[in-house]
């Protein structure tokens, strides 16, 4: 699979649209789980590699740090991408299993954009709010089993009021995508939102028993 959303200005990965930040105050993200796969009902993971899509390598890298070190807090092993395969190549399936057999992980996180919503003021009326989202990321997706010519293509999300992610969790061993969670979230800068982000994703692994013991 190939992979390139842009966090620049913005940041990366999920589905619907829904909530605004209100008047430049930060909100938490509103997440919706999507996948619990039932065979993987008490399966946990211990090391873990971390990928974000992005166009913009220093935005992608910052996210992956901190989704690591949020993981690492919880007592899971985890490894950025970048951090395997060095600055912002087009995301392959055969350099995700190169990682794997590498560096052992057994499982796979990745987090890509689904859209974002914009707010803003008509000159005779109150703001609005537009939705805007990326028809391919409706595609199934399977890190080990497609390579997305689409991901590869930069796409630059602007940070304006609300970026739609989704996040999915993949079992190395099966290949299997056994975990998944869309978020809408908002923050007033890029990094304070990816460390929401994080925040929530870890708190969310953890409550389903995919992370720890």
């Amino acid at each position: 699979m190939t992979g390139q959303f842009s966090l620049a200005r913005i940041i990366i990965v999920a589905i619907g649209v829904i909530g605004l930040a209100a008047c430049g105050t930060a909100t938490g993200p509103k997440m919706t789980k999507t996948l619990h796969h039932k065979d993987y009902t008490g399966v946990s993971f211990s090391n873990i590699l971390v990928i974000g899509v992005a166009s913009d390598y220093s935005a992608r890298a910052q996210f992956e740090r901190t989704v690591v070190a949020e993981l690492r807090r919880a007592g899971t092993s985890a490894t950025a991408y970048h951090t395997v395969v060095g600055h912002n190549p087009p995301l392959t399936r055969s350099d995700i299993t190169d990682a794997i057999r590498a560096r052992g992980f057994d499982a796979v996180l990745l987090t890509r954009v689904k859209g974002q919503a914009t707010k803003f003021t008509e000159s005779q009326g109150a703001p609005v709010a537009k939705q805007s989202r990326r028809p391919l990321n409706d595609r199934v997706f399977n890190v080990f089993r497609y390579d997305y010519e689409e991901l590869n293509e930069p796409v630059e999300i602007k940070l304006t009021d609300s970026l739609n992610l989704v996040t999915e969790l993949y079992a190395a061993d099966s290949e299997e995508k056994v975990w998944a969670v869309e978020t809408v979230n908002s923050a007033e800068h890029m990094g304070l939102l990816f460390d929401k982000e994080a925040a929530a994703l870890v708190r969310e692994l953890k409550k389903d028993g995919k992370i720890g013991s």
